[in-house]
């Protein structure tokens, strides 16, 4: 699996009609890595916060 981030946007007709969309798909993979990393870099300043007050 892969994540992915979608934008879509209508085209409309002259009549005010959806006639089309267009769709575009990003890699977002490198984004939701970097943010389980910082995730995981908080939860261990966290810890390490915590053994320094006992």
């Amino acid at each position: 699996m892969v994540p992915l981030e979608v934008t879509s946007t209508p085209i409309f007709d002259e009549t005010g009609n959806v006639e089309y969309a267009i769709a575009t798909f990003q890699d977002i993979s490198d984004r939701k890595h970097a943010e389980k990393t910082l995730i995981e870099n908080v939860r261990l300043e966290q810890e390490i916060r915590e053994q320094r007050i006992t």
